[in-house]
């Protein structure tokens, strides 16, 4: 689901990168000899969002470790659930259980602190959500990996692209399809194999 809006993410990164092998008389003929600019970076588009995506589904790194839960903005619900999670998940019975927020953050801080291991907990984002909420929820770990890519592209040293794979996979854990925005998801993510914060 979060491919549609990384290749967007990727695009200009790229097309800068592109545009200045494009300057080089070398560069240029090779771009040329590939199909032109367009093709290029459309092509080099897809290749770094595969690679990316292969990462995180071929074992190659830690994969995550994701907790959900559903949020409540009224009382009723905060009492008895949201009907569309009963009716989904519930169907033989079940319970709603409410946490304490404050509680749970605090130990989650308390498990950061021991073990060490990336750990978010974050709102879900909807592909539905205007472009301003996603920057404003996702914006530093974009920048992350738009600024990773553009290092890569012009060093071409691949130690930029494992400093991509956590925020990638924070945007790719916490992006979910319109259908579920009322569900008001918050998720817990955890990556057991670098620091992070909570």
């Amino acid at each position: 689901m979060f491919k549609v809006r990384l290749l967007k993410i990727l695009r200009p990164v790229v097309t800068i990168e592109v545009s200045e092998w494009n300057k080089l008389p070398s560069g240029h003929a090779h771009i040329e000899q590939m199909g032109g600019s367009a093709k290029v970076i459309d092509d080099l588009i897809e290749v770094i969002a595969n690679g990316m995506y292969n990462a995180l589904h071929n074992g190659t790194q830690s994969e995550p470790y994701i907790t959900s839960f559903c949020t409540a903005d009224n009382y009723e619900i905060q009492q008895h659930g949201l009907l569309s999670q009963w009716r989904g998940y519930g169907q033989d019975g079940g319970y709603a259980i409410v946490l304490d927020t404050s509680r749970l953050v605090s130990l989650l801080k308390q498990e950061y602190s021991k073990w060490g291991y990336a750990l978010t907990g974050a709102d879900v984002v909807y592909s539905s959500d205007p472009d301003e909420r996603f920057h404003k929820e996702l914006g530093d770990d974009i920048n992350n990996i738009s600024s990773s890519i553009s290092e890569f592209l012009k060093t071409n040293s691949v130690q930029y692209l494992d400093s991509i794979y956590d925020p990638f996979v924070r945007c790719a854990c916490r992006y979910k399809h319109w259908g579920f925005h009322e569900e008001k998801e918050v998720r817990i993510i955890a990556i057991l194999h670098a620091r992070g914060v909570l």
